[in-house]
């Protein structure tokens, strides 16, 4: 329950708070009446018997009273209904505050939805290319080859050529009649302290894969 609602009925248990104590004071002021206009008259009925009956000023004091409780009854119930109708126009727009939040929250929620399946295609087309990615690089890389254990001894000039001319030499003239054509030759980068005194490994790339 919100607090405007709760204030709103407050205001209205006040209300009738203060009908009942105005209805306590009229019903005090009659038993006031009653006590002290005890002037009450003697008539007779058919048989001979007397009765005790309110003198005329009695009445008239009655029927004010009456008129007054009447009265504050109709100002009490009249305050109540207008605080109901305050109290039902807050309820309304709490209504229709909430009726506005769900409509929100199903905005939102086809929002998420949507986001839910974008992402999801993003993701199968990322791992797409991350797989042609892969593929790639391994086809860039199947004309090299690596040698492992090969002194580093002073390299000179064109590491290119120096390895071209290393490769005629090591596999033969029968095998390699000239020197391969190399697009790269280097040594691989190494901290140093890492391989100790172990030699770097060497990438070699071939100009033609039929070559390598």
């Amino acid at each position: 329950m919100s607090k405007s609602s709760k204030s709103g009925r407050k205001e209205a248990m006040t209300s009738s708070d203060e009908t009942m104590v105005a209805l306590g004071k009229l019903r005090d002021e009659i038993l006031k009446e009653f006590k002290t206009a005890g002037d009450f008259r003697k008539s007779s009925k058919p048989g001979g018997k007397e009765v005790m009956t309110p003198s005329d000023e009695t009445l008239v004091a009655l029927g004010k009273l009456r008129d007054e409780i009447l009265k504050e009854f109709k100002t009490a119930f009249k305050q109540l209904e207008d605080k109901l109708d305050q109290i039902n126009d807050k309820v309304d727009k709490h209504a229709e505050h909430l009726s506005r939040i769900d409509s929100t929250s199903e905005d939102l929620e086809s929002c998420v939805r949507y986001l839910e399946t974008l992402c999801s295609s993003l993701e199968g087309k990322s791992n797409k290319l991350l797989s042609k990615m892969v593929d790639l690089e391994n086809r860039s890389r199947r004309c090299n080859i690596r040698i492992l254990g090969l002194p580093e001894a002073n390299e000179k000039g064109s590491t290119v050529k120096v390895f071209a001319e290393f490769l005629c030499e090591l596999f033969g003239k029968d095998l390699l009649p000239k020197p391969p054509k190399l697009e790269r030759a280097h040594r691989v980068y190494v901290p140093p302290g890492i391989l100790g005194s172990r030699p770097r490994p060497v990438i070699l790339c071939f100009h033609q894969y039929q070559i390598e």
